[in-house]
């Protein structure tokens, strides 16, 4: 058990040096190729291994489903050997399936060491403190390779900010440390906040009460008054903080501004394009199984920035029913988590943060292992406490 363990730190190294690409060497180079090769080999032998397992839980039967049917759109879409223009770069068709495999595979590799019990609570709580480290450095590295949307007023948006949005339900964990967790908690705010992106800003905002309002739940009667505190003390954080951007920030005033104007930064007419395409000019097959991978790229030579409309251009009414039955299986677990405390909250968080960005944003290619490595806990945390009782019940 100790010699496997060890692969669930070396996949969290391989991950932390793959995501540091361009900070220590060059991105794309022959060391990254490898680096994805081996997280891509590690994870599909777990993904053989919690098949080896029985009674899974619906939600990895639905992953399952969803996978198989991305796997064959990509594999379909790499024969063609088709490359299609993306904001002035070049798209491959392997980085359709590249995205998604980095995105799902590792929800299988993480579960399986919770189901095995070489991954704790006591892990997750450690990982924390590297995962927010690892994000800081990654956000740093984002803009010095200057890979972020420059705007035409010289302003720009960080798409990592969306990293420490997937720490919140890791936060959680930190429940018996609070001044820490809520130091956590601001810094990760304060990084959202930077990066600019509206979509993580709102959805960090929607997290933020189910946050405290927990906390002040689970509390003692003694430590009410100190989680309140500790709770008011990040509110004035963000504002003064949001004031001083407001003060010294053209950019983020603009963005201020944008947002309450309404404006969605050519969302909107993506949108209007894409569903005036499904409904007018498909085919009957098309609108049953889709146009093929990356369609939407052919379409408006960019992303639907909408799982949904994605998916229902990509891989048509079988794609939306497929990923609708993956999101109900999604929910569905968290009738089984119920009364399980913090648990149960880090997977409340999970739901919130990963549906409301099918809306805006992506959210099945861009999971990283600060929200898998909680979501492959949480799936077998109470098949664990189950077991755990009828233990103690036949002692």
């Amino acid at each position: 058990m100790i010699k496997e363990k060890s692969i669930l730190y070396l996949y969290i190294m391989l991950w932390f040096f793959y995501e540091l690409q361009g900070l220590f060497w060059s991105v794309g180079n022959l060391l990254s190729q490898f680096i994805v090769l081996s997280l891509t080999f590690l994870s599909f032998v777990y993904v053989g291994k919690v098949h080896m397992i029985k009674h899974l839980p619906i939600f990895i039967i639905a992953l399952d489903v969803l996978l198989f049917m991305f796997t064959i759109y990509g594999i379909i879409y790499a024969m063609g050997d088709v490359q299609i223009a993306k904001d002035c770069a070049i798209d491959k068709p392997i980085n359709y399936l590249k995205n998604i495999y980095n995105s799902l595979l590792s929800i299988y590799f993480f579960y399986y060491f919770s189901r095995k019990k070489m991954m704790t609570e006591e892990d997750l709580v450690k990982f924390v403190f590297f995962f927010f480290f690892m994000s800081v450095l990654s956000f740093v590295n984002c803009e010095l390779l200057s890979s972020v949307m420059i705007d035409e007023k010289g302003g720009y948006v960080n798409n990592k900010s969306y990293a420490f949005l997937s720490l919140f339900p890791l936060i959680v964990f930190l429940y018996k440390r609070p001044v820490i967790q809520y130091v956590l908690l601001t810094g990760s705010l304060f990084f959202v906040l930077l990066g600019m992106k509206r979509g993580a800003v709102l959805i960090a905002f929607v997290c933020l009460p189910v946050f405290f309002i927990d906390r002040m739940r689970n509390s003692s009667s003694g430590m009410k008054l100190a989680m309140s505190f500790l709770s008011l003390s990040v509110i004035l954080g963000l504002c003064f903080f949001v004031s001083y951007l407001v003060n010294t920030n053209e950019f983020f005033l603009i963005r201020v501004k944008q947002t309450l104007e309404g404006e969605s930064s050519g969302r909107d007419i993506i949108y209007s394009s894409l569903w005036s395409y499904f409904i007018d000019n498909t085919t009957d097959f098309q609108f049953l199984f889709g146009s093929g991978a990356n369609a939407t790229l052919s379409r408006t030579e960019n992303f639907a920035h909408n799982d949904w409309l994605e998916i229902c251009i990509n891989q048509g009414v079988l794609g939306v029913s497929l990923y609708l039955f993956y999101w109900v299986a999604f929910i569905s677990e968290l009738k089984s988590l119920k009364g399980t405390g913090h648990v149960y909250i880090a997977y409340l968080l999970l739901v919130v943060i990963f549906f409301m960005k099918t809306i805006f944003s992506m959210s099945y290619s861009d999971m990283n292992i600060y929200a898998t490595c909680v979501l492959g806990y949480c799936l077998n945390y109470k098949r664990q406490n189950n077991e755990e009782k009828e233990n103690i019940t036949c002692d």
